[in-house]
């Protein structure tokens, strides 16, 4: 097995790290690589950003060969009005003179083309860009653009934030697109290991590739911030009685170190250049890792941070929202119009540097926890394998999609499979303009629907892999899905009558659990509902759901902190035995007697009641709680029994037979809901009458009525 990667590139930087830490996972699990289009054979082109091999990336889409092009961010300062630069960037009248009003170091200057900053000069603190830097600066977008809409095949972006960009410059397109973060030797960037962090002094660490030419303006603003920081020593100087202390690490040139070095600066402390493997060292002999990228794709710098548990902060711009949550960092507002580089909001960001100081003990593990669940190169890997259609061996602890087996039909050509995709983005193409009373209407009609379920199993293929949602309350998002068994999810039909309640009930702000996770589809709709400023967990029992349950919400991260907990919830804390239903990935609590009387297979697995997990482990309140856990919701709320009196959220409820929707009434009536009809008015809940073997329910507390 082969796979081309494009373009040869050498020396230091992201594009070089991204690669060689890709190859070396590849090589080692039995993948050779070549960055020569001509060395044929090989199963798949990866294409790192742009290249001018057009001709070469043709000539393997004719054969049929897989192209997928990695995008991060586009070059972007030479397209702003002169206007947009402004003197007042210098945060000191004895500060030297910058040449530039930008540290921005985009990656798309760096990595697209190969031609490098842009030539600046000063002139009143404003930039001048040459017209032969804007001309090949719109050369190489051009060349990006051209590569994703008609010769790469699967597009993979480094962030949202990076796909949402170039949907908004370039238009959206229809090729297959994933979102897959940048990744770290998780081993070698780790707290556990040599370090000299200080502790009588807070240590900022800084790390870019360079900082001249007109990118020193984020070492202003570390300066600022040591300034602004030395302004509010009174709330840790206690902690750190010796002050504070800035360490850069990167290329500086030597005349702007000279000047900083005639002010008053001495808590610079200037390293240089260093060498990659002196990285883990540095993150964890500092407290904080300033991030001075403006609108990053992934930084590298950051993700490493966190691996070596090392808080970062950083304004909330680009991809760092994405990346670093409030429980390993802070990302604050920028202040300004980021995208018109305006004076940041210093004083804000030396706040919330003083949060981070203050709660080392909380956040170093809790960054480690967030590189470890989001940021392994080993997951990047296999994620690339996946979009690049090729097998890792077994000894990488992946299942792949299609397991070799003798009774297996053999695996389609590239060509076939690239049709095939074809067949689907066409039958995603109209779902996104077939209106939901249509598409029921499909489902009303067997013999349409059976047809369609076959073209679609035999176009997509069997395993799971990336799909854009077409419609619902998900779309546009990219899922993880396999086609064959959750089309419902991919066209947006799933349980619309969920989506509608979640839509009108669930509001901003709320913290969510999604009680019977699966793979994150409602997960995502309350995450979208809430918003960046509330919070979901996500509760899942299954190993094999659980695993693409964090792919998918890693890949859509920037809705709302999301987390993931690996436990059924259940009425007391301890291991419990499920009993697995047909599909492998579905179940229910066994009852005490159940597990005698229905032989079958069954599962070991953690339970959690949730009344433990909030009022004493200190998980947030919920506002809202989804049930829909195979039968065995009433086992579930009889472990919250003081949720349910106490903090009295809203119930969306599924149950799977009569005796459980009894069991539901009984529980909730008794403490002061009112149980309702998920469906068009929510109205009340009959039980004179019989209940279905399956219902739809909403409770709402009897303060609630169902009028928010």
């Amino acid at each position: 097995m082969k796979v081309c990667i494009v373009p040869r590139v050498s020396g230091v930087g992201g594009m070089v790290s991204f690669r060689d830490r890709l190859v070396a996972v590849f090589e080692r699990q039995g993948v050779s690589v070549t960055q020569e289009l001509d060395d044929l054979p090989y199963q798949a082109v990866l294409v790192i950003g742009g290249t001018r091999q057009l001709r070469g990336l043709w000539e393997a889409r004719r054969r049929g060969i897989p192209i997928v092009q990695r995008l991060d961010g586009m070059n972007w300062l030479h397209r702003l009005p002169k206007s947009a630069y402004h003197p007042s960037t210098r945060f000191r009248q004895d500060q030297p003179a910058s040449t530039s009003a930008s540290s921005v170091r985009h990656s798309g200057q760096r990595t697209s083309t190969g031609f490098q900053q842009a030539q600046l000069a000063s002139s009143g603190g404003r930039l001048r860009f040459s017209m032969r830097h804007i001309l090949r600066a719109e050369l190489a977008n051009f060349n990006l653009a051209l590569i994703r809409r008609y010769l790469a095949t699967t597009i993979v972006y480094q962030s949202q934030f990076a796909r949402q960009w170039w949907e908004r410059v370039y238009g959206a397109i229809y090729q297959p697109q994933r979102v897959i973060y940048n990744g770290v030797n998780l081993s070698l960037f780790s707290p556990y290991g040599e370090h000299q962090r200080p502790s009588d002094r807070l240590r900022i660490l800084m790390v870019e590739g360079s900082l001249g030419g007109g990118y020193e303006w984020g070492l202003q603003v570390a300066v600022g911030l040591v300034e602004e920081l030395r302004a509010l020593q009174t709330a840790w100087i206690k902690r750190y009685p010796q002050g504070v202390e800035l360490m850069v690490v990167g290329q500086v040139a030597e005349h702007i170190r000279q000047a900083w070095e005639q002010t008053d600066t001495e808590f610079i402390r200037w390293r240089g250049r260093v060498a990659p493997a002196e990285i883990p060292f540095l993150d964890r002999s500092a407290h904080i890792l300033y991030s001075a990228d403006v609108h990053p794709a992934c930084p590298n710098a950051v993700i490493e941070a966190l691996a070596c548990g090392l808080p970062v902060l950083a304004f909330a711009t680009g991809a760092l929202p994405e990346l670093v949550t409030a429980e390993c960092g802070r990302v604050v507002s920028y202040g300004g119009d980021a995208w018109r580089l305006e004076q940041p909001d210093i004083p804000a960001l030396a706040r919330a540097g003083v949060e981070i100081a203050l709660q080392q003990e909380k956040m170093r593990p809790a960054a480690r926890a967030r590189a470890e669940a989001y940021f392994d190169v080993e997951a990047m890997a296999k994620a690339y394998a996946e979009v690049l259609e090729i097998p890792l061996t077994p000894s990488t602890g992946f299942r792949q999609s299609q397991p070799a087996s003798s009774g297996q039909r053999p695996s389609p050509s590239p060509r076939g499979r690239g049709e095939r995709l074809i067949w689907v983005s066409g039958i995603g193409k109209l779902s996104r303009w077939t209106p939901l009373a249509l598409k029921r209407l499909v489902y009303r009609l067997p013999w349409l629907a059976a047809w369609l379920r076959q073209r679609v199993n035999r176009s997509a293929g069997q395993g799971p892999q990336w799909v854009e949602i077409t419609a619902g309350g998900l779309r546009g998002l990219s899922l993880y899905l396999d086609l064959s068994q959750e089309k419902d999810y991919w066209l947006g039909t799933y349980e619309p009558d969920l989506q509608t309640a979640i839509q009108e009930l669930v509001h901003p702000g709320q913290v969510a659990y999604d009680v019977g996770a699966n793979v994150g589809y409602v997960t995502l709709l309350l995450a979208r509902r809430v918003g960046p400023s509330g919070k979901v967990v996500a509760f899942e029992p299954f190993p094999e759901n659980v695993g693409r349950l964090k792919q998918n919400l890693s890949a859509n991260a920037n809705l709302a902190p999301m987390e993931v907990v690996a436990a059924a919830v259940v009425d007391t804390t301890g291991t419990v035995t499920f009993l697995v239903g047909p599909s492998d990935d579905t179940g229910h609590v066994a009852e005490p007697s159940e597990g005698a009387m229905r032989p079958g297979k069954t599962l070991t697995v953690e339970g959690i009641a949730l009344d433990g997990l909030v009022f004493e482990q200190g998980y947030p309140q919920p506002q809202v709680i989804k049930l829909d856990i195979e039968g065995g919701e009433v086992t579930a709320l009889r472990g919250m029994r003081r949720l349910l009196t106490e903090v009295r959220p809203l119930l969306l409820l599924e149950t799977h037979s009569q005796a459980c929707a009894e069991g539901v009434w009984e529980i909730l009536t008794q403490v002061g809901y009112r149980v309702c009809w998920m469906k068009k008015g929510y109205p009340s809940l009959d039980k004179s009458k019989p209940l279905p073997r399956r219902a739809y329910l909403v409770a709402f507390p009897a303060t609630n009525e169902g009028k928010e």
